[in-house]
């Protein structure tokens, strides 16, 4: 517990949640949208949540503001590491400009670095995280655009269905397949919730030919946005493009959220890069990890090494 003449950064408790989502209802109520209530109250139900880093700022006896950092497991140039994601952070608007977000940020960090996490990562206003010591531009669009013939070189058995437990191990398997080599990843647990969207727009469909699982698409069935892609090989790969494309109606020109490590995948369908990086995109080391401060530096003088961030399916329902 830390206090800053009268305010008190402490963990969350049960009795505050309801307090917690009135704090970002009140914070974010001259935004398009209220949604970080609700994605506070989704991330709680995350694996690896803890309310070690669920912080509350409180004055006499009112929360006037909250951050949250969940851990997940990353790949960092092949290697597992734990880093996390800060969202969200919410100060009410009586409170605001009153150091309240500068003392949650810190205390936050602090936390983090005591875990063990690597870094952390988020997405927001580069004039604000910048001051705490975040990079910008570290991450971004990482995806191939195709473009869609409506002719399929090798007709194929592929049928989707919903994903099921028993679909978990060849899950895992497709995701290193199709993610092996990209310079920072974030890592889904072998959990269903990991993989079900929670928007009822979006489906979680797996492909298989005769049995045998071929790849995973997450789709949102308005939009036609594909959210995630796997696949087991160049084969499938190019199938589930043909499938996706027969069962959607989709426009000729499809963007595959698939790093352009993949490219070759999908060379029958003229492949293009769609790499970008934003200034929105940051990350800030709380460790002594020299792997991200090689990330940083490298992405800096070479933006297109940049890495490929799927965000949790929690993010989906806003």
């Amino acid at each position: 517990m830390e206090t800053n003449q009268h305010m008190i950064i402490r963990e969350e408790k049960r009795e505050d949640f309801r307090r917690i989502a009135e704090v970002h209802a009140d914070a974010f109520y001259e935004s398009t949208g209220q949604e970080e209530s609700v994605l506070t109250a989704l991330l709680r139900q995350e694996k690896g949540f803890t309310p070690k880093l669920s912080l509350v700022a409180q004055l006499d006896n009112e929360i006037a503001g909250h951050v949250l950092v969940v851990p997940y497991t990353f790949h960092l140039y092949g290697l597992a590491v734990r880093g996390g994601i800060l969202a969200p952070i919410g100060v009410k608007r009586k409170y605001q400009y009153k150091g309240v977000g500068s003392r949650l940020m810190e205390a936050v960090h602090e936390k983090a670095g005591e875990l063990n996490l690597s870094f952390i990562l988020l997405l927001g206003h580069e004039k604000y995280y910048t001051r705490f010591g975040y990079e910008t531009n570290m991450f971004g669009e990482a995806a191939l655009a195709i473009q869609l013939n409506g002719t399929s070189a090798e007709k194929t058995e592929l049928t989707s269905r919903k994903i099921s437990t028993s679909d978990l191990p060849a899950l895992m398997e497709m995701w290193e397949e199709t993610n092996r080599d990209v310079p920072l990843i974030l890592k889904p647990e072998k959990e269903l919730t990991s993989w079900l969207s929670t928007n009822k727009e979006i489906l979680s469909l797996v492909y298989e030919e005769r049995g045998r699982t071929a790849g995973f698409v997450r789709i949102h069935k308005r939009t036609k946005e594909i959210k995630m892609f796997l696949s087991h090989n160049k084969q499938y790969a190019s199938q589930m493009a043909e499938a996706l494309m027969e069962t959607f109606n989709m426009e000729r020109e499809v963007i595959i959220p698939v790093h352009p490590k993949r490219k070759n995948w999908f060379n029958s369908f003229s492949p293009s890069v769609k790499m970008e990086t934003w200034n929105a995109a940051m990350i800030c080391p709380v460790g002594s990890d020299e792997s991200v401060k090689r990330y940083i530096t490298t992405v800096k003088h070479s933006p297109e090494k940049a890495g490929s961030i799927i965000w949790p399916v929690a993010f989906e329902a806003i």
